[in-house]
């Protein structure tokens, strides 16, 4: 502040010596009267020079409080956009856990709470503390847990929004269009998770896979089937036929590799790829619950345990030893059929 206070009487000694000069150098002044003209006129340049070092003071002032609210402002934002990622990846994923609940509580402790008023806190934290009440449940609907928790994150939303003032909210109207968006979406984003979710499972259980893939969604007898592939073009097969839901495993090679010819279940037609060796899910659910296919692929709600089980039926069915292949397993196959 002291080199800014140097400036402005900087500007008056200034003003002094650029009046002085001019008035010796071109005559302005009958110097008879220079004197009377001099005070009149140094006055005249004081409150001048006063007035606009108040300005230049009064306007930089303005410019750093204008900056520091920029900076405050950006900071809230980017403090707001965290937090929200955060709620939306709860909505994302359907499900929440009470660490999850723990660590938004913590972020609203130490970021929101330093940009935003009491009464906002006060609601953020009550809509946090109905979505914990769902932490840790397991729920076999993902669109009834979107049902009981969307008011909450869209309201922590619509909360924030408001404390920025820009106009920005989640009504009724964007509510409903963003739910019969999601109701287009949401099967198709389930059917991935289920996907990936299943191949994590199976690679848990299973450590000699390769490459993971889901056949075209096509109308074949091959739609969104799921293909591990093993060794030397021997897949892992899990999937149904003709779309009709009766899930089947299977160990699959393209027909081409001639090495797998003496395993195959049939010399033509579409089980030609199939080897002699496949089981339908049944006979290892027994009595449990039977996954429909359809249901997996077409992301409808499954039961919580329903991946878990279903990977380690297809870790059964991987490990055995077959009579078909010789009282080997797969592994041993692939090796014998490729020396």
């Amino acid at each position: 502040m002291k080199i800014k206070g140097y400036i402005y009487y900087g500007i008056i000694v200034a003003f002094i010596v650029l009046f002085l000069a001019s008035a010796i150098i071109f005559k302005v002044f009958n110097f008879e009267i220079l004197p009377s003209q001099f005070y009149g006129a140094l006055i005249g340049v004081f409150i001048t020079a006063i007035i606009t070092a108040f300005l230049l003071r009064g306007q930089t002032e303005s410019d750093e409080k204008r900056e520091k609210s920029l900076k405050v402002f950006e900071t809230q934002k980017e403090k707001y956009n965290n937090f929200i990622n955060e709620i939306w990846k709860i909505w994302d994923k359907r499900s929440v856990r009470l660490e999850e609940v723990n660590e938004l509580l913590k972020m609203v402790s130490q970021d929101i709470v330093l940009y935003t008023k009491p009464e906002t806190v006060n609601e953020i934290l009550k809509h946090l503390t109905q979505i914990a009440e769902y932490a840790n449940c397991i729920e076999d609907n993902t669109d009834e847990f979107s049902k009981k928790t969307q008011k909450h994150i869209f309201g922590i939303i619509n909360s924030l929004a408001k404390e920025i003032n820009l106009g920005g909210e989640i009504n009724d109207e964007v509510g409903k269009n963003l739910n019969a968006l999601e109701d287009k979406l949401l099967p198709y984003i389930n059917s991935k998770k289920y996907a990936n979710q299943l191949d994590e499972l199976v690679r848990s259980k299973i450590k000699d896979l390769g490459k993971f893939e889901i056949s075209p969604d096509v109308t074949s007898n091959e739609r969104n089937v799921l293909f591990w592939h093993i060794d030397k073009q021997m897949y892992l097969r899990v999937g149904d036929q003709w779309g009709n839901g009766e899930l089947y495993f299977a160990f699959w090679s393209e027909f081409e590799n001639r090495q797998y010819r003496d395993y195959r279940l049939k010399a033509r037609g579409p089980q030609k790829d199939w080897m002699k060796v496949y089981d339908h899910v049944r006979n290892f659910a027994k009595d449990k619950y039977v996954l429909n296919f359809n249901d997996f692929r077409d992301g409808k709600p499954l039961p919580s345990d329903a991946l878990e089980n279903l990977a380690e039926y297809i870790k059964e069915f991987f490990v055995a030893k077959y009579d078909d292949f010789g009282n080997k397993d797969v592994i041993d196959l692939i090796e014998e059929c490729n020396k």
